[in-house]
């Protein structure tokens, strides 16, 4: 016996909501369930929007709690369908795809390995993806997704250790006044690397460092007392 389609849809919508309120142990539940009553339907074009909505819930939940096997799952499905899922969803299909690449290359954020000539193809696969989102988005019909987008971008050229490019972009979502302090917090942490690589501190770029610390320590979306001590180690240096 199989679940209906209508009915899986309304499961992977309260999937959404489980994430929405960080019960991610519920959600993962919930996904791998749906995923397989969705894999006894016949691939038809309604099925696979289900599998589109599915395989990004497995992307956040896996790379919330850090089970890259999950990341993967998502991962997989995106570029299954790859070439129906450019054609429907393009910049959220980049998007998508890029954050599942990038969690698994940063093994969700516990990776402390640098890019390398081994990985290197990888992180450029994930930045080619952002940058193909970054060219086709239209800034007034999502802001938020173009602003996030940017970020990742930014980040990922970081890694790549391309900092000039990486601070054009950071430099862009900030001038709109962005909502999201992480992209004062990661561009400081990117004039850091800049710094520590030309081992010379001018007094604009401390100021600049400085200030995106004190911005990101007054924001609600960040805790005060990590950038608080960032901003110490950073003058103690």
């Amino acid at each position: 016996m199989k679940l209906e389609l209508k009915k899986i849809n309304k499961a992977i919508n309260a999937i959404s909501n489980s994430i929405d309120t960080e019960q991610y142990e519920e959600a993962l539940f919930g996904c791998n369930i749906m995923q397989k009553e969705l894999e006894k339907h016949t691939e038809l074009d309604f099925s696979r929007h289900l599998y589109f909505n599915l395989a990004a819930q497995l992307i956040d939940v896996g790379t919330f709690l850090k089970r890259t096997d999950t990341v993967l799952k998502g991962v997989e499905i995106l570029e299954r369908h790859s070439e129906f899922y450019e054609k429907e969803y393009n910049v959220n299909y980049y998007y998508n795809l890029a954050n599942g690449k990038l969690s698994l290359a940063n093994n969700c954020g516990y990776s402390k390995e640098k890019v390398t000539f081994k990985n290197i193809d990888f992180y450029n696969d994930v930045k080619n993806l952002y940058w193909k989102a970054y060219k086709i988005i239209k800034k007034e019909d999502a802001q938020d997704l173009y602003q996030q987008n940017l970020i990742n971008l930014a980040n990922t050229l970081k890694q790549l250790f391309r900092f000039s490019e990486a601070l054009q972009f950071y430099n862009i979502v900030i001038k709109e006044n962005t909502i999201f302090p992480q992209a004062w917090l990661n561009r400081t942490s990117c004039l850091e690397q800049f710094d520590q690589l030309l081992d010379h501190r001018t007094e604009k770029m401390i100021a600049e460092i400085i200030k995106g610390y004190k911005f990101a320590s007054e924001s609600l979306k960040l805790g005060l007392p990590i950038t608080t001590i960032q901003l110490i180690i950073y003058l103690n240096n």
